[in-house]
């Protein structure tokens, strides 16, 4: 009652106490269970979650209340540890599950190996958690859980169509069964491909739907997501500002970050950086996400990362990064992302090219448009003016499917041409509004040099004042 109330704080507290009270093995396992939906889901406090389900598991005797314990502890695993951890612990316990537990086990499992790139397993193992949560009473677990792994899978691989046919499916129905849950996930799910396909106010509005309902339901560790995610679909409109107003929004709900985001948290923070033209701090926390995709077992964070890397000019830095990680994804994504950074690498136009084709085949629009602008800019160095200029056309098709989007590779082609990447940078940091002082802290440069660069590039545009850079480089 007090949880339902919003008084988590008070309801964990009452919890802690009533488990010393405990006499049975069940009444030891039914209070830890609750004990650790409050602290994780409501708290946000995994780790803390996770010392209830050890100290329960040492107490209980019972093998049957045991692994109930231990399948909720998996969960934990999966927000405090990571996915491919959660999942390598949650598949052993498959076997000697009863059906209560393998519910659970099955949806951290499945999450997890979407998470490490094993797309068909992962849909398969949603498929058998579906069928045994059909089986069980009313109430005891929701079975749409499993559908929404399913959409989070579909879209790892690359087939953003079919995830979004069925989260939509399922937000509706989610109105139709009164579940503010199951709409909030769905909606998560919405959101969370703005990266790939560049629907930044529809995810916008997704994810603030999302934050409203788990703010409702007290969900403070998912709110995290969504408002993480929120971010992300700020920083790709250009909006640098509202962007750092998310994060610092997520930062006080002061919670443990979760395991399952933190990826995504750190590539949100990255493209704000990108939205206020500090690519060089931007490549540094993309790095940052990579590796601790790496660590987590967040493979499909990890190689989102690194293409975000090659897509604001670092592709150089991750070619070879991201082609040892690719053999362990599953899907057509991953290869068009190798293709892609292969074709900025080489500058080769028609490779370029024929990646924005495969991009616009999966439905992620916003690679599609940058990959054509990149084959635009590679056929305008090769002096073929007239290839460059069909690929512009196409690249402003795919673009208008993106609301506005705003990131470097969409930068007027002149601009990309001409400019140095450290030229280009400067001009971006410029046009943010920073002075050349400023510039010079960010870049660690002399206030001298800064000056004589924007000189350059002044030149080099044909425009002699600042206020003329907006319009030729963003």
């Amino acid at each position: 009652s007090l949880a339902l109330q919003g008084r988590p704080e008070d309801a964990a507290d009452q919890l802690a106490m009533l488990v010393e009270f405990a006499r049975t093995d069940a009444e030891r396992a039914r209070l830890a269970v609750v004990h650790i939906e409050v602290l994780w889901t409501q708290l946000g406090r995994t780790g803390e979650g996770m010392r209830v389900a050890e100290r329960a598991e040492a107490a209980i005797t019972d093998p049957a209340l045991r692994r109930e314990v231990s399948a909720r502890r998996s969960g934990l695993l999966l927000a405090g540890t990571g996915p491919g951890i959660a999942a390598e612990a949650a598949l052993p316990l498959l076997s000697e599950a009863d059906p209560r537990s393998a519910s659970w086990l099955y949806l951290v499992a499945a999450y997890g190996l979407s998470r490490l790139g094993r797309v068909q397993e992962a849909l398969d193992t949603a498929e058998r958690g579906h069928a045994a949560a059909t089986t069980l009473e009313p109430g005891d677990w929701y079975p749409w859980f499993y559908l929404f792994a399913r959409c989070e899978s579909l879209a790892h691989a690359g087939r953003f169509a079919e995830g979004e046919a069925l989260a939509h499916e399922q937000y509706q129905q989610g109105l139709q069964d009164g579940s503010s849950e199951a709409r909030a996930y769905f909606l998560w799910h919405l959101s969370r491909s703005v990266r790939e396909r560049g629907h930044v106010r529809q995810a916008a509005h997704d994810a603030r739907e999302a934050i409203t309902l788990l703010h409702r339901l007290g969900r403070r560790g998912f709110e995290h997501s969504l408002r993480s995610q929120l971010a992300l679909a700020f920083a790709l409109a250009g909006d640098g500002p509202s962007a750092t107003r998310a994060l610092i929004a997520a930062d006080a709900l002061d919670v443990e970050q979760p395991q399952w985001s933190t990826t995504e948290h750190l590539a949100a923070r990255a493209w704000t950086a990108v939205a206020e033209g500090r690519l060089a701090a931007a490549r540094d926390l993309f790095l940052d996400s990579a590796d601790a995709g790496e660590r987590i077992g967040d493979l499909v964070g990890t190689s989102a990362a690194l293409h975000d890397i090659a897509r604001i000019g670092g592709a150089v830095q991750v070619r070879d990064r991201l082609a040892r990680l690719a053999p362990a994804l599953e899907g057509e994504l991953i290869l068009a992302r190798v293709q892609h950074v292969d074709g900025l690498c080489a500058g080769d136009p028609e490779v370029l090219g024929e990646s924005a084709g495969t991009f616009d085949r999966l439905g992620a629009a916003l690679l599609a448009a940058e990959a054509s602008a990149d084959a635009a800019v590679a056929w305008r160095r090769a002096g073929r003016a007239q290839k460059a200029d069909a690929e512009l056309h196409r690249a402003g098709a795919f673009a208008r499917d993106c609301e506005g989007a705003v990131t470097p590779a969409l930068a007027p082609v002149a601009s990309r041409e001409q400019l140095t990447a450290a030229e280009r940078e400067t001009a971006l940091l410029a046009v943010a509004g920073r002075t050349n002082r400023e510039i010079a802290e960010e870049l660690h440069l002399s206030v001298r040099t800064v000056d004589n660069r924007l000189q350059r590039i002044y030149a080099k545009l044909g425009i002699s004042r600042r206020s003329d850079l907006a319009e030729l480089v963003r």
